[in-house]
């Protein structure tokens, strides 16, 4: 029996949650009272801090439409000075900022004077068409067909077409998505006894299957999202045809409370990438799985696996301590990437990275990219912008791009700045830059820095981590990583399994100059 308080404090708590969900649910129907989901809207819960919208905008100027429907639902343009800022709240999707300057209701939820929030436009375009399938749009969570035990094949296939009936509005997506379901459903293949007889052995299925109708009706951006987020479910649709004997079945975790584990198949944990190779988890995602490993079991770490432990993972995991940026970067939130990396530069004492510093008169200890920015001004002042730039390049074994959208603009701002070849030239896209004024185009400036100096570190990381990782790793880990490389014109689908206990792991770097912000380093299967 709770006491009178206690009731008291859960009603409270309930009350608080359900003010939460009312004010999502409200503007979601206003949304969809604008952007009906037949005519390409797709709504996405915001859930990240500050984030009081994600969803696509379809229109060809998106901060017009966005500031229409602030103001269609009350927050008046002098209640934020009249206009969006760019913002980096999310690495894969455009994103803007509002300050408030008076407290303001937002369908229910007030947002607070002085409180800065977040927009998203999750919408990805494939050449000129909004992809019908957008990132996360069908994975287990979006689905809804987590934390469910699955003890059949037939559960789980059924239980996940009646979610695809439910979810996708696309029909040729949901076509395809049940077919790639019949397809795995029907393959067969050697089987072994239980699952964790496939625990320490490496094996590779191929599935062959005419998807050509699909090719011309299915956008690519579509295709490459099922591959990668739809991969789970298909991953554990195929493990009852792997083993004769099933236990409890298929379980996919509420994708918050587990970091690297996709899915759960008779206590075998598997994690599951799209491709060859999948895309370079996170370093935090292990990480974090890493030392709750050693908590738990209460491992007496030796000197190398204390080192790792000191000046790697807690540098990684660290809280950020970004300092504040007033000058360029103005308003935007501290990035854990950039103060975790810099801490890892000053700390190896990278030559490249010191190079810079020297030559920029820029400070490297408690900076924000407003420091690294001011550098390349300070080289301009100095007259030596390119003959700086040039010698960092050749220190660090060449500069790139890395964007996914090769119509981006901070994509066509790096090829620009990187292929001058004389001060003047470089001077000339430096101006171009500060006059555009935007932080997504500014990423480009501490790219360059950032992840050109990252290119020296993460050797350096990996001799000296590398195979004292790998071991903790394959004591930590009982999960096999299970790749789907989806190749629907060559009607292939290929799951290769790889055990985690035995595998060997490595450091991986920042996405180019253009992209380094969308993900810190990360940590990957060799």
């Amino acid at each position: 029996m709770g006491t009178i308080g206690d009731i008291r404090t859960r009603f409270e708590i309930a009350m608080n949650e359900a003010k939460k969900v009312v004010w999502k649910e409200t503007m979601k129907k206003a949304y969809f009272n604008l952007y009906s989901e037949g005519n390409g809207g797709r709504w996405i819960n915001p859930s990240g801090t500050g984030e009081i919208m994600r969803a696509y905008f379809i229109g060809d100027d998106t901060e017009e439409e966005i500031e229409k429907f602030l103001e269609l639902n009350g927050v008046k343009a002098e209640y934020y000075g009249g206009y969006l800022k760019t913002s980096n709240a999310s690495g894969s999707f455009d994103s803007w900022e509002i300050t408030m300057n008076t407290n303001c209701n937002w369908f229910g939820k007030t947002l607070k004077s002085g409180e800065t929030y977040y927009i998203i436009n999750a919408r990805k375009t494939s050449g000129d068409t909004v992809a019908a399938i957008g990132d996360k749009d069908t994975t287990p969570n979006k689905l809804e067909i987590t934390d469910i035990q699955y003890p059949t094949k037939k559960q789980a296939i059924d239980f996940t077409k009646q979610s695809i009936k439910a979810k996708i509005n696309n029909q040729d997506c949901a076509a395809f998505m049940n077919e790639l379901i019949d397809v795995v459903n029907n393959f067969k293949t050697t089987t072994v006894g239980e699952a964790k007889d496939l625990a320490n052995t490496d094996t590779s299925y191929t599935i062959k299957h005419d998807f050509s109708k699909y090719t011309d009706v299915i956008d690519r951006v579509s295709v490459l999202n099922i591959a990668k987020d739809f991969g789970e479910v298909l991953g554990g649709i195929l493990m009852f045809n792997l083993t004769d004997k099933h236990g409890a079945g298929l379980l996919f975790p509420e994708a918050s409370n587990e970091a690297v584990v996709d899915f759960r198949f008779d206590k075998m944990d598997v994690s599951s990438k799209a491709g060859k190779k999948g895309a370079t988890p996170s370093a935090s995602g292990f990480l974090i799985k890493l030392n709750d490993a050693i908590k738990m079991k209460d491992w007496k770490l030796n000197k190398k696996e204390a080192n790792f432990i000191k000046n790697f993972s807690k540098v990684i995991l660290a809280k950020q301590s970004e300092a504040s940026n007033t000058r360029y970067c103005k308003g935007t939130r501290g990035s854990g990437t950039f103060s975790s990396t810099v801490t890892l530069l000053n700390n190896f004492k990278i030559k490249s990275w010191n190079y810079w510093a020297s030559q920029s008169r820029m400070p490297t200890q408690n900076i924000g990219r407003d420091d690294i920015i001011h550098s390349f001004v300070q080289l301009k002042k100095d007259k030596k912008l390119h003959a700086t730039l040039n010698s960092f390049s050749k220190m660090v074994g060449g500069l790139k791009g890395n964007s996914t959208e090769k119509s981006a603009a901070g994509a066509k701002m790096t090829a620009k700045f990187l292929s001058t070849k004389n001060e003047k030239e470089a001077v000339k896209v430096l101006d171009e830059i500060l006059k555009i004024d935007k932080t997504s185009i500014y990423d480009v400036l501490v790219g360059t820095v950032i992840y050109g100096s990252t290119k020296e570190l993460v050797p350096l990381l990996n001799k000296e981590f590398g195979e004292t990782m790998s071991g903790l790793i394959n004591m930590a880990f009982s999960a096999k990583q299970l790749y789907l490389d989806m190749n629907i014109k060559k009607g292939s689908l290929i799951f290769t399994m790889k055990s985690m206990k035995t595998s060997e792991f490595e450091i991986k770097g920042l996405n180019g100059v253009d992209s380094w912000v969308r993900k810190g380093l990360g940590i990957s299967m060799k």
